[in-house]
């Protein structure tokens, strides 16, 4: 059979096309009535189904045209409605001359079985009489049920209405009160549809200027990302891939991190004819991302560090005992002396180098004493005026009272000293130089390491060239520095910064380009009933007599084994050497009993360290003395020593005298 589908929806249409064609069926098609009858006079067709309510004519007016005409009075029409079951309709489908009444979605079974069962009527009844119904009282039931449609429709309007108040105030809601830009335009982007207040939050500029000119958000975009930007909403905000994180900057200069993604709106073609999209500040997340890069960058550098340092200590404590060692000959000329005294000052210069490294990457070791911060700077000002030149003015304020800390007084002096030298190059034509030290109560605490409470404020005024607001981020990254290359190593901030984290404590700087700048230090202060003065660096006293022990010696750097048993051998010790944990091991198997003291570094090949193996050691022969070594200067190294007891720890590089001090101090005190 033929049969002619008559909806103003295609996708009705479409659907019972699918449905007709499987049951072996042709298929025509009309939007409403008149394009129907239209398709009639031009086709030939064996049935109709068609919709009630269409533009034009409707499904009840088209019947009864069909019913009027002489040559289809007998045609099989179908009314197939998605309106309620009505009983009204029915009796109006029956009165203008339809067979069957379908209320959607019928069975695709039932829709076939109809067809088949109207076509065989169809066949087997006679012509009705060519009166056909009464006409006049056919159209009053048709105006009558037309009236109860509209009816029935306005009511529906109202209530859609209402919905779509509803609806769009839920929206209004949402969209101003969510944090994220909701923008929707038009795929050449030339009109922008809509967009959401969080713009004006966002980008500062109002929705009403974007509105009428809908690229006007390119124009905030910093010009370092624009190009990609464009380019990425040409080419992929209609395939949905368009996910983009750029910079804006708002019209109060500050810059913000966008994630802005768009999504294609298709209608019922599949093409699109919207773009939808979402635009969220991601400044915060930026920022930690980039202090989390920050931090594993300051790790992989301090790692470096203390590696580089550690390689350099074992280096200089070789020169510093070898040199050390040929200062005491007795057959060097006066100009031999002298080159001796510059190669141990320039060894304790490298050694200085090498502790700021140590500093940097959180391995030095802390002496900590409660010392008076003030008289630390007083003391410290000799040495300050010679690091300075003449055309710049030291001034140190005096102060009143004891502002003391616990802490390396060492430390603290080295934070001071890199931060006069720091303001030194600051003032190339000279200048003024104003240190100060004070007492601050803190309300608020200033981090989880910084809590609230009472600090000791070190600061250093200068009234030099100033920092920059690009420059201020960096200034205390490793090896980052804005002077010519030979005059700074980049280290003498990052050790500032690393010593006071150590305290800690923290750093505020302010500064103005031209005008100068103060670093103030702030360092938890120490409110004990007592105080104690920092210990003073004291001589080793010099060993003259012959060791007459055996020492077994366990160093992995083979140049400094080879030169500390050559010393030890010289001294009068015996000494037994290895160069990892098992060949220690094997050595004091078949030398237990001759074995007086143990000198180790403390980090060693073969999987034990030397904490580990003197640990085993001990617990063989209870009590055995223990120096340790490291060019690390591990802060662990001060609480082991003291938990341990008959041990002590030598940082590289150190002296020879100090060396054979600590031996004979250890050994005397274990009956050698």
């Amino acid at each position: 059979m033929k049969i002619l589908v008559v909806d103003d929806h295609r996708t009705n249409r479409k659907l019972l096309r699918a449905i007709l064609e499987d049951g072996g069926h042709d298929v025509l098609e009309a939007g409403d009535g008149v394009e129907a009858l239209e398709t009639l006079r031009e086709s030939r067709v064996d049935a109709i189904v068609s919709d009630v309510l269409m533009p034009n004519m409707d499904g009840f007016r088209l019947c009864l045209e069909i019913r009027k005409a002489e040559h289809s009075r007998t045609l099989p029409f179908i009314v197939y409605t998605s309106t309620y079951d009505s009983p009204s309709d029915r009796k109006l489908a029956k009165t203008v001359g339809a067979d069957l009444y379908l209320v959607k979605p019928a069975p695709a079974a039932t829709i076939l079985r109809a067809l088949d069962e109207l076509a065989t009527k169809a066949r087997d009844r006679a012509a009705p009489p060519a009166s056909g119904p009464d006409e006049v009282d056919v159209v009053k039931q048709y105006n009558a049920a037309l009236v109860r449609k509209l009816e029935d429709k306005n009511q529906e309007l109202v209530q859609a209405n209402a919905e779509l108040r509803a609806s769009e105030e839920r929206f209004r809601q949402l969209a101003e009160n969510i944090h994220e830009v909701f923008w929707l335009t038009d795929p050449t982007k030339d009109q922008m549809l809509y967009v959401s207040p969080a713009y004006e939050r966002i980008w500062g500029r109002s929705c009403d200027e974007l509105m009428k000119h809908p690229r006007a958000w390119l124009e905030a975009i910093h010009p370092d990302d624009l190009n990609r930007v464009e380019a990425a909403m040409t080419e992929r905000q209609r395939d949905g891939t368009y996910d983009e994180e750029y910079r804006i900057v708002r019209p109060d200069g500050a810059t913000r991190w966008i994630r802005d993604r768009a999504f294609p709106v298709r209608d019922e073609s599949g093409n699109v004819y919207r773009i939808a999209g979402v635009a969220e500040d991601v400044t915060s997340r930026k920022q930690l991302e980039a202090q989390f890069l920050q931090a594993q960058k300051m790790e992989a550098i301090g790692q470096l560090s203390s590696g580089v340092a550690h390689d350099f200590n074992n280096l200089l404590t070789v020169i510093q005992v070898r040199v050390s060692m040929l200062e005491h000959e007795e057959t060097l000329t006066p100009e031999m002396k002298e080159a001796v005294d510059e190669i141990l000052q320039a060894v304790a210069r490298a050694a200085n180098l090498t502790r700021q490294l140590l500093v940097f990457s959180r391995r030095q070791v802390m002496r900590t004493a409660v010392f008076d911060a003030r008289e630390t700077i007083v003391n410290l000002s000799r040495m300050l005026r010679r690091v300075l030149r003449e055309d710049v003015a030291l001034e140190i304020d005096r102060g009143s009272g004891s502002p003391r800390i616990s802490g390396d007084p060492g430390m603290f002096e080295q934070v001071a000293m890199n931060l006069v030298v720091n303001a030194r190059d600051a003032m190339p034509n000279g200048g003024r130089l104003l240190i100060a030290v004070d007492d601050v109560e803190l309300d608020e605490a200033r981090s989880p390491t910084a809590p609230s409470g009472r600090y000791v404020r070190l600061s250093v005024t200068d009234s030099g060239t100033g920092i920059d607001a690009e420059t201020l981020p960096h200034i205390f990254e490793p090896f980052f520095t804005t002077k010519e290359v030979g005059k700074g190593t980049g280290l003498g901030l990052a050790t500032v910064y690393g010593i006071v984290e150590q305290h800690r404590g923290w750093i505020d700087v302010k500064s103005k380009v031209g005008e100068g700048t103060t670093f103030e230090v702030h360092i938890p202060a120490h409110v004990g009933e007592t105080t104690s003065r920092a210990r003073e660096a004291v001589p080793a006293p010099r060993y003259t007599a012959l060791g007459r022990e055996t020492i077994l010696l366990i160093e992995d750097d083979v140049s400094v084994r080879r030169m500390l048993s050559m010393l030890l051998k010289q001294t009068g010790y015996a000494v037994l050497e290895a160069g990892s944990g098992p060949e220690a091991r094997a050595v004091w198997c078949d030398h237990r009993g001759d074995v007086r003291l143990l000198l180790t570094d403390v980090v060693l090949p073969g999987g034990a360290s030397g904490w580990e193996l003197a640990r085993e050691l001990r617990s063989e022969e209870p009590g055995l003395p223990v120096v340790f070594m490291s060019g690390y200067n591990h802060e662990s190294a001060s609480g082991r020593v003291e938990a341990e007891g008959n041990v002590e720890f030598l940082g590289k590089p150190f002296e020879i005298e100090q060396l054979r001090a600590t031996l004979r101090k250890l050994l005397d005190r274990s009956g050698g």
